[in-house]
């Protein structure tokens, strides 16, 4: 990487369990997007979560000529699983070179689907239990859980809660969602962003009965697909290890 310059860098994260929390020594890089596409605003950082099927898009520099940045990942306690620090890569920062890149104020504009408070119109709970072959995944104690029709074009707004002991990437397929609070704050980036999948907090004893549980999202879902067409939509949870959720 020559100096002076800045980077547009994807990291796609290809693993089928495993969460990373990819750092570049602690310097400050901005994301750019996720598994949605780009977000409202760039956001300054020095670290991003990333889980099994994720991506991320960082403007990354510029360096001095002779900095050696090492591409890591941080450690992450999920509760049952620990994911320990790893080193991914190195990058020696050459001699100058000129750059043109900008990043501009605003990325995209996206339209929030919630802009007051509104109810949910369901609540999900992720459950597992030990069993013979390891764990038991459910949602709502269903291993293979099916719920009613979602209208086209209908407004959604989910609660799920995540009531294992470790975080789980909840996931939709085939759909984008807004995350609107995460046990009843704003996100961690509070910047609108669409998404796939969102690591769900794990709950614990710390939670009030007055406030919304540990590890409950509030997830705004539009259904977009064209009316008289069927679509069959899981929800799940990402990770391999987790192949017998449904």
């Amino acid at each position: 990487m020559a100096a002076g310059q800045a980077e547009r860098w994807r990291l796609v994260y290809a693993a089928s369990s495993h969460y990373v929390r990819p750092s570049l020594g602690g310097r400050q890089f901005t994301i750019l997007g996720g598994d949605g596409g780009l977000l409202e605003e760039p956001v300054p950082a020095t670290e991003v979560l990333l889980t099994p099927g994720d991506w991320a898009d960082l403007a990354v520099g510029p360096f001095a000529e002779g900095e050696i940045i090492t591409l890591e990942s941080l450690a992450y306690d999920r509760g049952m699983v620990k994911e320990p620090p790893t080193r991914y890569a190195t990058v020696r920062i050459g001699p100058p070179a000129p750059s043109h890149a900008s990043i501009p104020a605003t990325l995209r504009s996206i339209e929030p689907l919630v802009t007051s408070g509104v109810a949910p119109n369901r609540t999900v709970h992720l459950q597992g239990r030990p069993s013979l072959h390891g764990i038991d995944w459910r949602i709502d104690g269903q291993a293979h859980h099916h719920v009613g029709p979602v209208r086209v074009g209908e407004l959604q707004v989910w609660d799920v809660v995540n009531q294992t002991k470790m975080d789980h990437p909840f996931h939709l397929h085939g759909f984008f969602f807004q995350v609107l609070a995460v046990n009843g704050a704003p996100p961690g980036i509070p910047v609108l962003g669409r998404h796939h999948q969102h690591p769900l907090q794990r709950t614990g004893p710390h939670r009030l009965a007055a406030r919304r549980p540990a590890g409950q999202l509030d997830v705004p879902l539009p259904h977009p697909r064209p009316p008289r067409r069927r679509h069959d939509g899981p929800l799940r949870c990402h990770p391999l290890s987790s192949r017998r959720n449904p």
